[in-house]
C-alpha cells in the first residue's frame, strides 16, 4: 500500500475481504504495522485510508481493538446487515446488535456502510415491527450510515444456495422472450422472484434507495451532519509540514478540514441522488418487462458451454451439472507433467 501511494499516488484502497475482523491474530498485526506507520505522520503512510468488510458479531467481538483499527486508516467497514430482523439470512446479528456495531464504529471514527438485502417475502413498510424495508431503512440512517446497498436477492456463484436458486425455479430463465443476460444478476435487476408481481419488488428496490438518497437528506445533512465522528477533520499530513505554515494557513487548513468533514455526509447524498438516477434509467424498463408477466423460469443452473476436464484429463469433478463432457480426448501421447517430471536444461 505504501509502495503504491509513493509511486502511483493512489492513497485510498477497498478491501475485498469478506470478513476483515474474523482472524483476530491477522487482523491485528496488519493494522498495528499501519498505525505504527501512519503514527510518524510521514508520507505516503500518512495518507493511507482504507476500507473492508466485516461482520456484526466480530465487530462486537474486537470493540476494545477499533481505536487501533482506525488509526491504521481504516476510514469506513461495510457490513452484510441483509436484514436487520435475521429472517432472510441468521448470522448472529439482529437490530440491537446492529446498531451497538454501529456506534462502536462510529465512535472510533470508522464511518458503518451497511448492505441490505430484499427478498420476496419482505414488505415494502409495515406498521407494528421493524420487517419492512424502509423501516430497516430508517434505523440503519438513525444509526449513524451514511450511506448503504439494497440488492435483490439473487443467484450468486458460489454460494450453497446457488443451484438451488435455478432448480426450484426462483431464476428467470427468460423474460418477454429475452435472455438473462449474466451482466444483469448483479443484484440491482429482480431476476429470481416467485412473487406474484415482481415488477413490485423491482420498484421497491428504487423506493427504498430514493428514501435514503433524495434532496431534502442532503439539505439537513448540511446542518445535522452525520460524518462528523473522530479523526474525520483530523491532519494527517507530517508536522514538520505543517511547522512550516503561516498563521493564515493554518487557520484556512483548519476550516478546511473541519467543512470537508461536515459537508461528507451531504456529498454522499448528492453521490447516491446521481447513482440514483443511473439505476432508475437502467431498472425502469426491466420493471416495465417484469409488468408484463411473460417470464418463464429455470429449471437447472447454468453450465459451461465449453468442456471441463481434470488434471488427469477426465471431466473436472468440479463442474456443475450439465457441463459438457470432453468433445475431444487429448492425444494419448500428451500428458501433463508434474514438477518432478518436468524436463530440465543442461543450463540449469
Amino acid at each position: 500500500m505504501g509502495r503504491i501511494t509513493a509511486t502511483y499516488g493512489i492513497a485510498n484502497f477497498f478491501g475485498t475481504d469478506d470478513n476483515f475482523f474474523n482472524d483476530t491474530k491477522r487482523t491485528l498485526e496488519i493494522c498495528e504495522t499501519l498505525a505504527r506507520k501512519a503514527s510518524e505522520r510521514k508520507r505516503p503512510h500518512c495518507k493511507i485510508m482504507y476500507g473492508t468488510e466485516a461482520t456484526v458479531h466480530d465487530t462486537i467481538r474486537l470493540q476494545e481493538h477499533l481505536p487501533l483499527i482506525r488509526r491504521s486508516g481504516l476510514a469506513a467497514i461495510w457490513m452484510g446487515v441483509e436484514d436487520l430482523t435475521g429472517t432472510l439470512v441468521k448470522k448472529g446479528q439482529n437490530q440491537n446488535k446492529t446498531i451497538e456495531a454501529f456506534q462502536l464504529l462510529r465512535a472510533s471514527g470508522i464511518a458503518p456502510v451497511p448492505m441490505m438485502m430484499h427478498h420476496d417475502s419482505q414488505p415494502l413498510v409495515t406498521w407494528k415491527s421493524n420487517y419492512g424495508l424502509l423501516n430497516q431503512m430508517r434505523t440503519l440512517r438513525q444509526a449513524g450510515a451514511m450511506y448503504t446497498q439494497v440488492l435483490m436477492l439473487t443467484p450468486s456463484a458460489g454460494s450453497k444456495w446457488y443451484e438451488d436458486t435455478y432448480t426450484s425455479g426462483l431464476a428467470f430463465d427468460a423474460v418477454n422472450g429475452q435472455s438473462i443476460a449474466p451482466h444483469i444478476v448483479d443484484g440491482n435487476y429482480v431476476v429470481a422472484s416467485k412473487h406474484p408481481r415482481p415488477w413490485l419488488k423491482q420498484l421497491n428496490l428504487l423506493i427504498a434507495y430514493l428514501y435514503f438518497f433524495n434532496p431534502l437528506r442532503m439539505l439537513l445533512a448540511m446542518f445535522w451532519s452525520l460524518s462528523r465522528i473522530p479523526l474525520a477533520d483530523a491532519d494527517t499530513r507530517p508536522a514538520e509540514e505543517i511547522a512550516r505554515y503561516s498563521l493564515w494557513q493554518r487557520i484556512s487548513r483548519w476550516t478546511f478540514l473541519k467543512t470537508r468533514a461536515h459537508l461528507l455526509d451531504a456529498a454522499v447524498q448528492f453521490m447516491g441522488m446521481c447513482g440514483l438516477f443511473q439505476t432508475c434509467r437502467r431498472t425502469l424498463p426491466w420493471a416495465w418487462q417484469l409488468l408484463r408477466k411473460d417470464i418463464k423460469h429455470s429449471t437447472h443452473s447454468p453450465a459451461s458451454r465449453l468442456p471441463m476436464r481434470s488434471p488427469e484429463g477426465a471431466p473436472a469433478s468440479h463442474a456443475l451439472p450439465g457441463t459438457p463432457l470432453l468433445a475431444i480426448q487429448p492425444p494419448a501421447s500428451s500428458r501433463l507433467l508434474t514438477i518432478d517430471a518436468a524436463p530440465t536444461s543442461k543450463a540449469a
